[in-house]
């Protein structure tokens, strides 16, 4: 039988505590659940969006099948892009050591090539340690030419932007995801994302 899960953000997964961001499942408390959900987790962003700059997080990624990210993305009338900076599910075997990145085009107007049909290029790359047993500086550049993506000041990642030219809020969240195999063991609930900061250069 495939396990599976629905889960929804809720506000009580996302605290700051001694000068950390703390991201966890199921704090929700007595508050039920919606028909068909089974778990809650966590997400912030920024009321602010950013055109262009260097983005850095330290974090220390959970340790548990749920994914911990840091990304950027925004959705008008025109443009509706995503930059993946971490996306990571490292605790589900095979993916200790994977540093997975992306950027995604959900549309873009006429003269960016009119693109109405959602496209990404994801790229994963190994890691020597697995990832999620020490914080780590996950970064991002970001300017109307290139995007470059980096961990612990080393670049792994550089690709051209072609379409990424509108301007993102910051996002960062823990969440359930088939793709990484991130489905919630009920008995790995303790788990955390952690997050000493978030930078941003213009």
């Amino acid at each position: 039988m495939e396990r599976t899960a629905a889960y929804f953000f809720h506000a009580a997964n996302t605290k700051l505590e001694n000068g950390e961001l703390v991201m966890r499942i199921n704090q929700h408390g007595d508050t039920k659940l919606p028909e068909g959900y089974t778990h809650t987790s966590g997400f912030i962003k920024s009321k602010q969006t950013i055109l262009y700059g260097y983005f850095e997080s330290e974090a220390k990624l959970m340790d548990a099948p749920w994914v911990s990210g840091f990304w950027l993305t925004n959705g008008t009338k025109q443009w509706w892009t995503e930059i993946d900076i971490a996306e990571n599910c490292p605790c589900v075997d095979g993916q200790r050591h994977d540093i997975n990145s992306n950027v995604h085009v959900f549309r873009s107007p006429k003269e960016h090539g009119n693109v109405k049909k959602h496209f990404s290029k994801s790229k994963k790359y190994y890691h020597p340690d697995e990832i999620q047993n020490d914080y780590h500086v996950w970064g991002l550049e970001w300017n109307k030419d290139v995007i470059r993506f980096f961990i612990d000041g080393v670049m792994f990642r550089e690709l051209e932007n072609t379409h990424w030219h509108q301007p993102l809020s910051v996002n960062l969240n823990n969440e359930s995801n088939k793709w990484f195999g991130a489905l919630p063991d009920d008995n790995r609930l303790d788990q955390e994302y952690r997050v000493k900061y978030v930078r941003i250069w213009q």
